[in-house]
């Protein structure tokens, strides 16, 4: 029995040694993203809903999250190195553009197959953007639409309704004017893109998803009688005061300063992005006053009121990862479940990692949001089902054009910069870049 025993027991060492050995044999593959700065409740919100979850479900490889400031440049500098990180963290389309021309992105068609979600639960615009002489190289991370904020608490102490249309509008500012109330505020002073913000707003709303369509595809050009009338009437606008009190205030005026007071009723109404939940949350919580917000209104008889569409950030893998499959498994851990998409999307106050899908009612009935923020999202769904959308400058244009669209802006309004030449300049610049842009413009509902 002693004998029997003793060789049992060698066996058994020799059987758990080998599983140690066995173990120890698995190599732990690495994962580095990168992501664009966050506060540290958010940066929370990442590290466990989606870094530790991915972590736990998958033993074999180690994703680790990095934030980073300065982001586009850091990222831009280490793929030219050949470096950088696994996953590609880019601000949309005209960043991806760039990378997938110079080699630093790899398409995302061979893990396709693998992917534990359906490309059919989401915006198919927002995935073909992505898509370039029909590869797919990036998925979108973030969507986003401008939309008009407006204080209530000032709107219902002076009896005033949120405008439907041009004549409303001006109607509007002029009152807010007469009172002391700036009716858009807003200022520049830190980011110089707010004003294509407003270039985007104006187009949308006075050139419609129709015009900006042909625009887009070089059926007009950007010295189209329609596309100036835009850009006019957005001028006017600013000498008249209206948006952002004038346009030295204008010029002066922070971004975060802007929305203090807003909140504190010194302001009536703005133009922004949807990113901005969050700091209609935080501002308005602090002066006790209450906000909303609608549609921007068509300002051209025969223009429909539409969202301007955009992706705000998009993820592609790295050409030089040495783990590009276990950087797959990382993205598919990002989009295969809507009920810890949603998780995210909450605890980052909707403002980014709002995934372009319908997410159902058994997802959003897992998060506790806003109910202005779940508006949008219906909202928004329902008219990307029906293509009744319009574009947002920074997701269709290439990067020189865009550029030049938001900082060229600043000599328009002080009149260094004619209209008709900032136009003819806009012209000359997407000319020569739209011959090499290869993404897809979505079609309109107008235009079927």
């Amino acid at each position: 029995m002693n004998k029997m025993l003793k060789v049992m027991l060698i066996g058994i060492s020799v059987y758990f040694s080998a599983c140690q050995a066995d173990d120890s044999a698995v190599e732990v593959q690495s994962v580095v993203m990168w992501e664009d700065e966050k506060a540290e409740a958010s940066r929370q919100v990442l590290q466990t809903v989606f870094v530790d979850s991915f972590n736990q479900a998958h033993p074999a490889i180690d994703l680790e999250l990095i934030i980073q400031e300065d982001i586009v440049r850091v990222t831009r500098t280490a793929l030219q190195a050949k470096s950088g990180p696994d996953i590609v963290y880019t601000k949309g389309p005209a960043y991806v553009h760039d990378y997938v021309n110079a080699g630093f992105i790899q398409p995302l068609d061979p893990y396709l197959d693998d992917f534990g979600f359906d490309i059919s639960d989401f915006y198919s615009w927002a995935f073909d953007l992505g898509r370039y002489d029909g590869r797919l190289y990036t998925l979108p991370l973030t969507f986003e639409s401008l939309i008009l904020w407006y204080n209530t608490t000032l709107f219902e102490e002076h009896g005033w309704t949120p405008p439907s249309n041009r004549a409303e509008l001006e109607a509007l500012c002029a009152a807010m004017t007469a009172k002391g109330i700036v009716p858009f505020i807003i200022g520049n002073a830190i980011y110089t893109n707010v004003n294509e913000w407003y270039i985007s707003a104006f187009l949308n709303a006075y050139a419609g998803p129709e015009k900006m369509y042909d625009l887009l595809t070089g059926a007009t050009n950007w010295t189209d009688p329609t596309i100036m009338e835009a850009i006019d009437l957005l001028v006017e606008y600013f000498q008249n005061g209206w948006i952002g009190g004038s346009i030295e205030d204008y010029f002066s005026l922070g971004y975060d300063d802007s929305w203090l007071l807003f909140s504190d009723g010194k302001g009536a109404m703005k133009i922004s992005g949807t990113w901005a939940f969050d700091n209609a949350r935080v501002n308005f919580e602090a002066t006790g006053q209450e906000w909303d917000w609608v549609k921007i209104p068509a300002l051209r008889d025969g223009v429909r009121s539409v969202f301007p569409m955009a992706v705000g950030a998009s993820i592609g893998i790295n050409e030089y990862s040495e783990n590009p499959a276990a950087a797959a498994k990382v993205i598919d851990w990002i989009y295969n479940d809507p009920i810890r998409s949603a998780k995210i999307m909450e605890g980052l106050d909707g403002a980014e990692w709002m995934l372009p899908r319908s997410f159902g009612h058994e997802a959003m009935d897992q998060i506790a949001m806003d109910q202005r923020w779940e508006r949008f999202i219906l909202d928004f769904s329902n008219d990307s089902t029906d293509a009744m959308f319009g574009y947002a400058s920074w997701t269709f244009l290439p990067a020189k054009t865009n550029s030049y669209l938001y900082e060229a802006f600043d000599s328009v309004l002080v009149g260094d910069v004619s209209v008709q030449e900032y136009l003819l300049n806009l012209q000359a610049l997407y000319a020569d870049e739209v011959s090499d842009l290869r993404i897809s413009i979505p079609v309109p509902s107008g235009r079927r």
